[in-house]
C-alpha cells in the first residue's frame, strides 16, 4: 500500500523540481563540510570521521588534544549545523531514489522504492551520532567511555543505509542511461565495476575503515541487482 503511493506521490514534476531546489543547499552545506574535514585533516591529523569513528574515550583524548579548545567549541557548532545537513540530504536522497524508481519496473523498481526511506534511517542515526558527539564535545575532560562507542555504532549503521541508497542511485542510473543510449552490455559492465572502484579508491585516501564499509555494500547491491533482478 504504502509502495503503491510512492509510485505516484508526489506527482514526478514536483518531485523533480522540489529535489532540484534541494540540491542547491544540499550542494553547498557538503561543500562546507567537506572544506572542514580537509582543514582539520591538513591541520590536526583528525578529521571530524576520525571524532565519529573514535570508539574508546582514549581515542578521543588523542582527537581533542590534537585539536585545542578553540577547534573544539568550532566543531561544536558545526556538529549542530550537521542537524540542518541531515535534512537537506534525506530529502535530496530520497527524491532521486523515487524519481529513478518511476523509470524502472516490476521488482527493481519495488527496490528503489523499499530502499528510498533508508534515508530517513540514516538521518535517524546521524541524529543519535550528534547526540553522543555533542555530550562528548560538552564534557571534553570526562567521557564515559560508553559514548564513543554508541557514536561509534550509530555512525557506523547510518554510513551502511546511506551507502544502500547512494548504491542502488550509483548502479540503476548506469543501467538507464546505458538502456537509453542503447549501449552495449560491456559498458554497463564497465562503469559499474570502473566507477565503483574508482570510488572506492577515493575513499580510501580519507578513511579505510569508511572504504571498507562501503565497498561490501556496493558489492553486495551490486550483485543482489545484477543477478537476482537480472539486470
Amino acid at each position: 500500500m504504502f509502495l503503491e503511493k510512492l509510485k505516484e506521490f508526489p506527482k514526478t514534476k514536483s518531485l523533480v523540481i522540489i529535489t532540484m531546489i534541494i540540491s542547491v543547499p544540499f550542494i553547498l552545506i557538503t561543500v562546507f563540510f567537506i572544506i572542514n574535514e580537509y582543514k582539520l585533516k591538513t591541520t590536526t591529523g583528525y578529521g571530524v570521521l576520525n571524532f565519529e569513528l573514535a570508539r574508546t574515550s582514549q581515542n578521543i583524548s588523542k582527537v581533542f588534544t590534537a585539536w585545542g579548545p578553540n577547534e573544539i567549541k568550532e566543531q561544536t557548532v558545526i556538529t549542530y549545523l550537521d542537524y540542518l545537513a541531515i535534512f537537506f540530504y534525506v530529502l535530496f536522497g530520497m527524491g532521486l531514489i523515487l524519481i529513478i524508481s518511476r523509470k524502472l519496473e516490476g521488482k527493481l523498481q519495488n527496490l528503489g522504492l523499499i530502499t528510498a526511506p533508508f534515508f530517513i534511517i540514516a538521518g535517524l542515526f546521524d541524529v543519535l551520532e550528534n547526540i553522543n558527539l555533542l555530550l562528548i564535545l560538552g564534557n571534553k575532560n570526562y567521557t564515559p567511555s560508553a559514548i564513543p562507542f554508541f557514536a561509534f555504532l550509530s555512525s557506523t549503521f547510518k554510513i551502511i543505509f546511506l551507502a544502500i541508497g547512494i548504491a542502488f542511485i550509483f548502479i540503476t542510473a548506469i543501467y538507464l542511461m546505458v538502456e537509453r543510449m542503447k549501449m552495449s552490455q560491456i559498458y554497463l559492465y564497465m562503469f559499474h565495476m570502473g566507477g565503483g572502484l574508482f570510488i572506492l579508491w577515493l575513499i580510501s585516501l580519507w578513511n579505510h575503515f569508511l572504504s571498507f564499509l562501503v565497498g561490501a555494500v556496493y558489492i553486495i547491491m551490486y550483485f543482489f541487482i545484477r543477478k537476482w533482478l537480472k539486470i
